[in-house]
């Protein structure tokens, strides 16, 4: 969504990129940063926000398809932090310059035993279990949801974002028909 809402849209023939490989996904926006100072010589969790277009990031932010102002690259960097299988190497990349914006996202779960991957997982499991689930001051719905998650050990938090990310691109079909 931010590639789309803070692109440089007076750059005529420019559009989002988005390439998908099997060990990442690069976005390549147009415009970069809206000050002018590449991101790359920037601190990524204290970065400023400038919107470059606001009515349309407001119009994301009440469909609710975007967090506030300037708190995108924190979450990243925050999500990624968080998960299983991170290393160092695999946090995302941002670059930009003068005419485009570009951040890699590395697929964590690339050249990881699958095995390997469950393992966290598996732990989350193991503590939800039916018993707690009933004990806990939930809704119907959530302790459905509970136990499904307990049940099966291949769900994920990626899995969950790719899925959101699909749902935000069928949303916004900025081709739209003629």
């Amino acid at each position: 969504m931010n590639a789309f809402v803070h692109r440089d849209y007076m750059e005529n023939g420019s559009e989002v990129h988005l390439d998908i490989f099997d060990n990442r996904i690069e976005i390549t926006s147009p415009g970069g940063m809206v000050e002018g100072l590449p991101i790359q010589k920037r601190d990524l969790y204290h970065i400023a926000s400038r919107r470059r277009n606001p009515y349309l990031a407001d119009i994301f932010h009440r469909l609710q398809l975007m967090e506030r102002s300037g708190s995108g690259i924190k979450e990243i960097m925050n999500d990624y932090k968080a998960s299983a299988n991170i290393t160092e190497d695999r946090l995302p990349t941002f670059f930009s310059d003068e005419s485009d914006f570009n951040v890699t996202f590395w697929n964590l779960n690339y050249g990881v035993e699958q095995s390997e991957s469950k393992g966290s997982n598996r732990e989350v499991s193991d503590k939800v279990s039916d018993k707690s689930i009933g004990n806990a001051n939930l809704s119907d719905a959530e302790k459905q949801i509970l136990s499904y998650i307990s049940k099966n050990s291949n769900i994920t938090q990626a899995r969950d974002r790719i899925d959101r990310f699909h749902s935000c691109f069928i949303l916004c079909d900025f081709k739209g028909s003629k």
